[in-house]
């Protein structure tokens, strides 16, 4: 009895372990780089994650009678990218490389956070990974201090990679303060002021938001007036010594972009995200309905010179509204922005109402890879926004599934 008990719980743990590693493999796979190199096995390795992690999603959704969903998402994508193919000429080696980062990551993302419901077995399998995260912290900023930060690109590397890790430390230390908690979150947040991009500070302040927000609601009036008196007063507080806190992080890392637009108030400069705005929002305006296909932003930002590793990883629209009008046409985007939306609403007022905190913390860490997608990535190569994608609408199936429950009840 005891063994088929332990068996059973294996057999439970078996998709969080994997959930976690998947989250955690780039932040893996950049540590060991750093230490041994950039090696070609490090990229079999993490292929070799990400594919193993698909093949366990088929295994998952076949046994658990989920290959329907899978197949339709699966045909849905491969219709738009046969569209794009015959709408662009010169795209087929950009959709192929996209499409094998898209099923491998995004759409094995989008189904572990969907199916899987976050419960302490998650966070008991994502502690483990505490100490990488601090050991890569300390690898990195060991390593890079020669004053490269606004030219090599690492640090925005570095700064999304260890994003989610941050943030879920950062939420359960809002949610449960202990000096631990609260010491090691201090840290990580000064690394990645000091030593990473803007991005994921922008992240970071808006997922924050959305969990107090979640906290606010559940509050008796007093509460939310002493909490709102205490985020007005906090914030002040940090504005006013902004430059002391700057000049201290600056002792660290002297060539930091991020500490240097902070102090002169440069934080919204685009770096030439504009020049990418403008002329897809110029293609936009000429025809409102012309649909472009996935991945046609690349053609025109790379002028037509096509090479999948450059114009996967740079030239994209940097910006999700622009990037679904330009490549769906601007009517059908802005619907598809719109159901987006109202998507994401309804969500988190079901997390509100569910008062579950764990599903919170995770809810609000995972929205980091939506945001992220207003100013930089793009949503058909990025795997946590689909986490978020997929956490999403999973609220709304709770609903429908607890609705049907009581209408099974009302008719007996």
């Amino acid at each position: 009895m005891k063994l088929l008990i332990k068996n059973k719980k294996l057999r439970e743990e078996i998709p969080y372990e994997l959930f976690s590693l998947f989250i955690n493999t780039v932040m893996i796979i950049d540590l060991l780089r750093i230490i041994v190199g950039n090696v070609n096995a490090l990229e079999i390795v993490r292929n070799g994650i990400y594919v193993f992690t698909a093949m366990y999603v088929i295994y998952h959704a076949i046994g658990h009678k989920h290959l329907s969903v899978l197949m339709a998402f699966s045909m849905g994508y491969a219709f738009l990218a046969a569209f794009s193919l015959l709408r662009n000429d010169g795209i087929t080696e950009v959709v192929l490389s996209g499409s094998m980062i898209f099923v491998t990551r995004c759409l094995a993302a989008f189904y572990l956070a969907y199916y899987l419901p976050i419960n302490e077995c998650f966070f008991k399998k994502m502690k483990k990974y505490y100490v990488i995260l601090f050991l890569y912290c300390f690898v990195y900023i060991t390593t890079h201090t020669s004053g490269i930060y606004a030219t090599d690109g690492s640090y925005m590397t570095f700064s999304y990679n260890i994003l989610i890790m941050t943030l879920v430390c950062l939420l359960n230390c809002v949610e449960k303060p202990t000096p631990l908690r609260t010491l090691g979150v201090v840290v990580l947040l000064g690394i990645i002021v000091a030593y990473g991009a803007r991005g994921p500070l922008i992240c970071i302040v808006i997922s924050l938001l959305l969990f107090l927000w979640y906290k606010f609601a559940s509050f008796s009036v007093g509460k939310k007036i002493i909490l709102f008196c205490f985020c007005i007063g906090g914030g002040s507080g940090l504005f006013m010594v902004r430059n002391t806190i700057i000049d201290i992080l600056l002792r660290f890392n002297p060539s930091s972009r991020t500490l240097y637009l902070l102090k002169n108030f440069k934080i919204d400069n685009l770096s030439g995200r504009n020049t990418y705005y403008d002329l897809l929002r110029t293609e936009i305006n000429k025809n409102w309905f012309l649909p472009h296909g996935i991945y046609s932003d690349r053609l025109i930002l790379s002028g037509g010179g096509m090479s999948s590793n450059v114009d996967l990883s740079q030239y994209y629209a940097h910006n999700l509204p622009i990037e679904v009008m330009y490549q769906f046409g601007g009517f059908i985007g802005v619907l598809v922005l719109i159901f987006l939306i109202v998507k994401i609403i309804k969500s988190y007022i079901i997390v509100i109402k569910q008062n579950n905190h764990k599903l919170a913390i995770v809810y609000c860490a995972f929205f980091s890879g939506i945001t992220t997608l207003f100013f930089s990535s793009s949503y058909l190569i990025n795997e946590r926004a689909w986490l978020v994608f997929g956490i999403v609408f999973s609220a709304g199936k709770v609903v429908n599934q607890k609705n049907i429950v009581q209408k099974c009840r009302l008719r007996q």
